[in-house]
């Protein structure tokens, strides 16, 4: 029962974010609140991804090829690097 709760929560969680995330917020915005909150919960600016860009993709409610073109975008902006399994931030400083 405890599981099912769990699971529940972290459900309704998932919907809300998507759902702050549809009012007026860019790909860019969606994925640099992602990112942190990943950052907080690893306690890393290292996140390990243990999910494929297109389940990334469909957590966060956007196409899969939009995210891997903010994700080049970002990389290019000198604020992320990123392999298959793992981003790295490197400047938030600047808000989006």
């Amino acid at each position: 029962m405890k599981a099912y709760l769990e699971n529940i929560s972290d459900n309704a969680f998932i919907l809300g974010d998507r759902i702050r995330g549809y009012v007026k917020t860019t790909l860019r915005q969606i994925l640099t609140n992602y990112l942190k909150k990943q950052s907080n919960i690893q306690k890393s600016n290292t996140i390990k991804l243990n999910m494929t860009k297109k389940e990334l993709a469909l957590l966060l409610g956007v196409q899969r090829t939009s995210l891997s073109r903010e994700l080049a975008k970002m990389r290019n902006d000198k604020l992320i690097t990123f392999n298959k399994n793992e981003i790295k931030i490197i400047n938030f400083e600047k808000d989006y």
